[in-house]
């Protein structure tokens, strides 16, 4: 639906969304960005696309902790999981 399309960041001169697509071991991330060309306004379209990979937040501490590593900081903000692992 459209709660995929997500607004970045934008000013007086630059324009920046994208869009995700969900799979199930990677999220496909599609930018676009629109650039004000000069004083007269004209927009200009960038895009790209690129894969992201999906790691399970439980997986990558089982994997931290498997190589050795404490979990100093397990942290979700904002749908942004922080792993941090230091070495024993």
């Amino acid at each position: 639906g459209t709660d995929r399309f997500l607004p970045v960041r934008s000013d007086t001169t630059t324009i920046f969304t994208c869009f995700l697509e969900y799979g199930p071991e990677q999220v496909l991330v599609h930018d676009l960005v629109y650039s004000r060309l000069g004083p007269d306004g004209e927009w200009e379209l960038h895009k790209s696309c690129y894969p992201k990979l999906r790691l399970a937040r439980e997986w990558v501490a089982a994997e931290l902790r498997g190589a050795g590593l404490d979990l100093e900081l397990d942290e979700m903000e904002q749908g942004m999981v922080t792993l941090v692992g230091k070495k024993l």
